[in-house]
């Protein structure tokens, strides 16, 4: 009874250490994943720092650092809660195996002091030979052999149980001292964060020295924007009047609140972009999210509130915009200030690509997900190669934080 409940405990142990194995691996792969992010926006850091010391860039490259720090100590604090409660579980099973391990031997010493009382092999023959007939003196002779039998059997499982303490005491301290790395690992990364934090606190005080001329940049930015916004407005109802004149000849449903027309075929597109919000390729193959959307304090100046119709995407130099899902392109229009944009139609959804230098597609021309649209301008001033990535769904501007792949 004793060993089935131990059985049943042992697998019930297996499997919450295969659990725990599994944790440990993923969150190894999460810190991997985030020291190549960090390891990525220090690259795009030193490309804004070989221009120019001391910008708004520079400390959205510092504030996207410490957001992947402060990630990479919560992933270690959770790998170290994981071997705490690993080592706590295995000091348990040892405690239980020593617990055995004392019962088993105490049980074959037991049956060592009884066979030594009866080691007499006159005692032994007098048993056999009291047997009343052969029956059960074979039965006897049986009893013997099983006895000696049970006897190996003892010594071999205080063998193997005193073998199991020691590989569960040698685990545990593995784990121990895997534990005792990932904490001073832990403990350089809260330096690494402290050194961050206070790189840009000191370049923000060094910026709001130049307030007169930051609010200058804000200003031109919010031009631009405005007139970006104009643009898309503008062929987002031209697209729209085609479209309902085109449903009007065809005899097709026009919908009640102003929106496309949608072709059976444009339907079937417009549901599988809606169908996939969260899950959209990023418009870079690599980069970080350096603006939000919607309007929120400005990085550097206080009490100035910004705006943005989409999100900003910092990239290395170089890098290309790339379509998000299939569509076609409905405009491509220059914007100065912002570059070329272009914009590309999902049925009833719209995604925007500005601040290009260059673009490979022109109007009408069809896309697939991740086509290359155009090169990210990189402003010379200050370094930094920025992609201002929108969505709207008719005419209503969306979080394309929300859209994107997590």
């Amino acid at each position: 009874m004793l060993n089935k409940l131990w059985l049943i405990s042992l697998m019930i142990i297996a499997a919450s250490v295969g659990l725990f194995g599994q944790n440990k691996e993923e969150l190894q792969k999460e810190k991997k994943r985030l020291q190549q992010e960090i390891e990525y926006t220090n690259q795009l850091l030193d490309e804004t720092r070989k221009t120019r010391q001391n910008s708004v860039a520079e400390v959205q490259a510092l504030q996207q650092k410490i957001r992947i720090r402060e990630q990479l100590i919560a992933t270690y604090n959770r790998e170290i809660e994981l071997f705490e409660k690993d080592i706590e579980e295995g000091e348990a099973r040892i405690d239980s195996l020593e617990t055995e391990l004392t019962h088993l031997k105490d049980a074959y010493a037991e049956s060592i002091r009884k066979a030594y009382t009866s080691r007499s092999k006159y005692q032994k023959l007098m048993f056999l030979l009291s047997a009343s007939d052969f029956n059960q003196a074979y039965r006897r002779l049986q009893y013997l052999k099983q006895y000696n039998d049970f006897r190996r059997l003892q010594a071999d499982e205080i063998v193997e149980k005193a073998e199991q303490v020691e590989r569960e005491i040698e685990r545990v301290k593995q784990q121990i001292t895997a534990k005792e790395k990932s904490i001073e690992e832990k403990k350089a990364e809260r330096d690494a964060l402290s050194s961050e934090v206070a790189d840009k606190n000191k370049t923000i005080e060094q910026l709001q020295g130049e307030e007169k001329k930051l609010k200058k940049e804000i200003r031109e930015k919010e031009k631009a924007a405005k007139k970006l916004e104009k643009a898309i407005e503008r062929i987002i109802k031209e697209e729209i009047e085609r479209a309902r004149k085109e449903a009007e000849k065809n005899n097709a449903e026009k919908p009640d609140d102003g929106g496309f027309a949608l072709t059976p075929e444009a339907k079937a597109l417009s549901d599988n972009f809606a169908a996939n919000k969260g899950k959209l390729p990023w418009p870079v193959e690599k980069g970080y999210i350096s603006g939000k959307f919607g309007e929120h304090p400005h990085p550097v100046l206080p009490g100035i509130t910004v705006r943005n119709d989409g999100i900003d995407i910092t990239t290395n130099k170089g890098a290309e915009a790339r379509a998000c899902f299939e569509g076609v392109v409905s405009g491509v229009v220059v914007i100065p200030g912002v570059g070329e944009a272009v914009i590309v139609r999902h049925g009833a959804y719209l995604t925007v690509y500005s601040n290009l230098s260059e673009v490979y597609v022109k109007t009408g021309d069809q896309v697939v997900r991740k086509q290359p649209l155009g090169k990210i301008n990189t402003d010379i001033a200050e370094g930094k190669t920025v992609l201002q990535f929108q969505v709207w769904q008719n005419t209503t501007k969306q979080n394309p934080e929300g859209w994107i792949f997590k």
